[in-house]
């Protein structure tokens, strides 16, 4: 079995998190700034929190895909039961 350096894992998670941090803080500021035609000072304010949200949800959606969870429904039930027979 593979064993990770612990250092190394922990460099590597502070790099992404510094990396996602800046991509999302510049995609909230490209949203904001984008408000400022369309709706003036309102505009700016409500875009701004817009992409806020989004910025939030973007967290709970990366858990998600973290773990390669999805939604089960009746209908992939009886996929995969047909796929093992």
């Amino acid at each position: 079995m593979t064993t990770v350096d612990p250092k190394r894992f922990q460099r590597h998670k502070v790099t992404n998190f510094i990396h996602s941090f800046l991509i999302m803080t510049g995609m909230v500021a490209l949203l904001s700034l984008l408000g400022w035609p369309i709706g003036g000072t309102q505009g700016l304010k409500w875009l701004l929190f817009i992409g806020l949200i989004m910025a939030n949800l973007r967290q709970a959606a990366a858990k998600i895909g973290a773990y390669h969870q999805e939604l089960v429904t009746p209908l992939v039930t009886m996929k995969a039961v047909r796929l093992q027979n």
